[in-house]
């Protein structure tokens, strides 16, 4: 049971950012860290990224670049798409059989439960799938269709575009800071019903 958890995700590999990040939650008193995914895809450092990531113990949920280092696709055609694919290639070549095993355990959405009894839903796209994402433009009956099923209190994730969201039926969604931009949002306590803008 977490009274205070700091969710972070798409590190990318970027250790730097990540040990920048962990530094503001260490200062935060946080009682738990929750990792919304993409965790070693895309920046330099992804065989250490791991490593520091996993000595956290903390739990992560798997993102749609974590998948793509377990089982790459085909190399796009665009040369801007196949760049980044050949990069994640490299990435993934970086990992030992070890680490791709502990990116294999990754949850594809995490329940925890929150001071209060209330419930915190981990997602990495939507609840669904990782791959699609979650926007304000998003029409109501596709978001019906991607957290049916779902009834925590509050659903965390990590959204594919824009730079908020709003509330989820009588849930409050929330999302996380992406920590190889080193876009931290600072940790604040909101009401439920809230929308939550980010920097």
């Amino acid at each position: 049971m977490y009274s205070r958890v700091a969710l972070i995700s798409d590190i990318h590999g970027n250790l730097l950012a990540l040990e920048m990040v962990l530094e503001d939650v260490e200062r935060e008193g946080v009682d738990g860290v929750v990792c919304l995914g993409d965790v070693a895809a895309t920046e330099p450092w992804p065989s250490e990224t791991v490593d520091r990531l996993h000595s956290l113990d903390c739990p992560v949920v798997m993102g749609n670049a974590d998948d793509e280092l377990l089982r790459p696709g085909g190399l796009p055609e665009d040369e801007g798409s196949r760049r980044i694919a050949e990069i994640d290639r490299w990435c993934a070549g970086r990992l030992s059989a070890d680490q791709l095993d502990w990116v294999c355990g990754f949850h594809q959405t995490l329940e925890v439960t929150l001071r209060g009894g209330r419930t915190l839903l981990c997602f990495h796209g939507s609840p669904r799938s990782f791959d699609e994402g979650v926007t304000p433009e998003t029409p109501a009956e596709d978001l019906a269709r991607m957290f049916s099923g779902h009834h925590a209190d509050v659903m965390a994730g990590t959204p594919t575009s824009s730079s908020c969201v709003g509330t989820a039926r009588r849930s409050y969604s929330i999302r996380a800071a992406s920590a190889s931009t080193l876009r931290v949002q600072s940790m604040r306590s909101y009401p439920p019903g809230t929308t939550v803008g980010w920097r």
